[in-house]
């Protein structure tokens, strides 16, 4: 199997909505370096440990067969997953303050009422 690795950075880094320039401190390379990287069959480990732990995706991430879900369906399935796991915890919060606003809403007609 001949993975591109510098493509599949390309991609996942789109899909993160990251660019050479946001990707540049975490690699600790100028923003130039890292898009070279991004046309590389091959990069370093350090640099694909890096983005693994950066992306919090298995290292496997980068080297998996289409056919094993893992490429670029794999990244979108976890973004999906932090995507919604962000969208319960804003549900959550906006209901905890429409209980806070009716509780004030209540105090304040108890209090005019007086």
């Amino acid at each position: 199997m001949n993975t591109h690795i510098g493509q599949r950075i390309k991609a996942l880094a789109k899909m993160k909505g990251d660019t050479a320039e946001t990707l540049a401190p975490i690699l600790e390379l100028t923003s130039s370096s890292v898009f070279k990287k991004f046309n590389l069959p091959a990069v370093s480990t350090e640099i694909v440990v890096k983005l693994s732990e950066y992306w919090n995706i298995p290292v496997s991430a980068f080297f998996a067969s289409e056919n094993e879900g893992v490429q670029m369906g794999g990244a979108r399935s976890l973004r999906d997953k932090e995507l919604k796991s962000e969208n319960e915890k804003l549900k959550l919060e906006l209901e905890l303050k429409n209980q806070l606003l009716e509780e004030k809403e209540r105090l304040i007609n108890a209090l005019s009422k007086r």
